[in-house]
């Protein structure tokens, strides 16, 4: 296995927990067996708030990572996570997107201040309207705060309402960021490009799961959660 960062896979883990019980047991056999697969928590955010008509909003929203695509898929079929794996969806309701990183960087900062937002959506018309509408509204947001903390190409997805051509992890300096660029005049033009861009989406508005923001916390990348 390789620890190059340029390979490691990525997962976006949406999760709904049925039975906390069941899934605290699920999460304690699980850890040491993703470990073995360079299995690590980049990021663990607390959702807020879903614009969705298909998916219910998820109690937790998971950026995990592994040491290669071939260290996931190693990962699925080993004998003692087969073994555990009845305890997931005995525990959960899951969706997951899987991809390579494209962009996006981790940065040192108040984490309790920001507010991320998690964006899956799907091309109206190939990759070129989305990325004009990227550069049109770079300025406005970078006004505001704004920041990609990290930037997928998904391959996989589960139980999602359709194949999505990206997922964007990113978020806001301040609280307030948001609320501030909504009410820039700017705004409601950069939406509509917005809108002819893709043809569906999912957006989640949250923040930092304030279990990993106690003193003695795994910072990211130390333990998987999945």
């Amino acid at each position: 296995m390789t620890n190059n960062s340029r390979a490691r896979y990525y997962q976006l883990v949406l999760l709904g927990v049925t039975d906390a019980e069941k899934f605290a047991r699920y999460m304690a056999l699980m850890r040491p067996v993703a470990l073995r697969y360079g299995g690590a928590l980049e990021r663990m955010l607390k959702p807020e708030q879903i614009y969705s008509d298909a998916l219910p909003k998820p109690e937790i929203a998971n950026i995990v990572t592994y040491d290669d695509k071939e260290a996931f898929h190693s990962f699925n079929v080993d004998p003692d996570f087969l073994a555990i794996k009845h305890l997931r969806s005995e525990s959960l309701e899951m969706s997951a997107v899987n991809g390579q990183a494209i962009g996006g960087a981790l940065e040192p900062g108040e984490l309790a201040q920001r507010r991320y937002l998690v964006e899956i959506a799907h091309y109206q018309d190939g990759v070129a309207g989305y990325h004009r509408y990227e550069s049109e509204a770079s300025g406005l947001t970078s006004r505001y705060g704004y920041h990609v903390e990290r930037l997928l190409a998904p391959d996989v997805a589960h139980g999602l309402p359709f194949q999505p051509n990206v997922v964007k992890i990113a978020y806001f300096d301040t609280p307030d960021g948001l609320d501030l660029m909504q009410r820039d005049p700017e705004h409601e033009r950069l939406d509509k490009l917005y809108g002819s861009a893709v043809s569906q989406s999912i957006w989640l508005l949250g923040r930092v799961h304030p279990s990993t923001l106690q003193p003695g916390a795994p910072s990211p990348r130390s333990e998987p959660t999945r």
